[in-house]
């Protein structure tokens, strides 16, 4: 077992209430570890608290077996960077430095091998670095959404030897969305498995849908409200039904996740959401 194995986690109004319940279900899983026989790792714990912006980290202490926990602003879970404010700067930052490095040695290469092998290299060594788990940052500043767009952008013209073209004319020539369009195409596909009930617990819990008997032309799901543009309506709660509602009524029913993914895969679905909340919007103004 791995240190990345197990994350305990817990929210709340009250700071005091979130560290007595994170502290007792530690010394739990401290227990089982030893009547399991396994040896926990106390030097890779780290705990980190989530934090609305512009507000102060609370002084909250975390300990297992009386032994303090460092806490941290950014931590690596399987593969992604989430830091403390849930902006994924960090992993924007890091998945860059990647992307970057190998499409330095595509360019090297442009000269040596076809066309084809370049653009088959580009789509399974490069794009999955752009694309993982983008569902989970896909709320990120404008400015990161257009740092990650230049680089799918430098990286075709790396296969295609065109320094010349617009970056659509890119796009069309290797049959790719832009990156944004592509997550929500992904959102589109993660409504669509929830509707007929092929997604985990843990995500179709996220959402709620109108009951059968609720007679509504242009909504399947409940969209939620929200306190705030940051944590309320940049979620994939209030941004999955808000976008499924705005699909094509017959690309929603359709019955068929194979024929949905072909068919949606093919929709530029930018031209139906509003990418500005207005000047005041942290993610959208930056």
């Amino acid at each position: 077992m791995y240190a990345d194995d197990h994350q305990l986690y817990s929210s709340g109004s009250r700071t005091s209430d979130v560290e007595t319940t994170l502290n007792d279900q530690a010394q739990v899983a401290a227990n089982w570890y030893s009547d399991n026989f396994l040896l926990a790792n106390k030097e890779k714990f780290q705990a980190m608290v989530i934090k609305n912006r512009g507000r102060d980290i609370p002084n909250m202490c975390f300990k297992v077996e009386n032994e303090e926990i460092e806490q941290t602003k950014l931590l690596k879970l399987l593969g992604v960077n989430i830091d403390h404010q849930l902006s994924f700067s960090e992993h924007v930052k890091c998945i860059s430095l990647k992307s970057s490095q190998k499409i330095g040695v595509l360019s090297r290469l442009k000269n040596l091998i076809p066309e084809r092998a370049k653009l088959y290299l580009f789509k399974t060594s490069i794009l999955p670095h752009l694309t993982y788990c983008s569902l989970v940052w896909h709320f990120i500043r404008s400015s990161d959404k257009r740092k990650l767009e230049r680089l799918q952008e430098k990286g075709l013209r790396a296969v295609f030897k065109d320094n010349h073209s617009s970056y659509e004319v890119l796009l069309s020539k290797a049959k790719l969305p832009t990156l944004y369009n592509r997550r929500l195409q992904d959102i589109a596909i993660l409504m669509y498995k929830f509707k007929y009930g092929i997604c985990p617990t843990y995500i179709s819990d996220l959402f709620n849908q109108h009951s059968s008997q609720y007679s509504l032309r242009n909504s399947d799901f409940v969209i939620p409200r929200f306190n705030t543009v940051m944590y309320g309506k940049h979620s994939i709660r209030y941004f999955g039904p808000s976008l499924w509602r705005r699909l094509p009524r017959d690309i929603r029913t359709e019955n068929n996740l194979n024929i949905f993914k072909k068919v949606i895969r093919q929709k530029d679905l930018s031209n139906f959401v509003s990418n500005e909340c207005g000047s005041d919007c942290f993610l959208c103004s930056s």
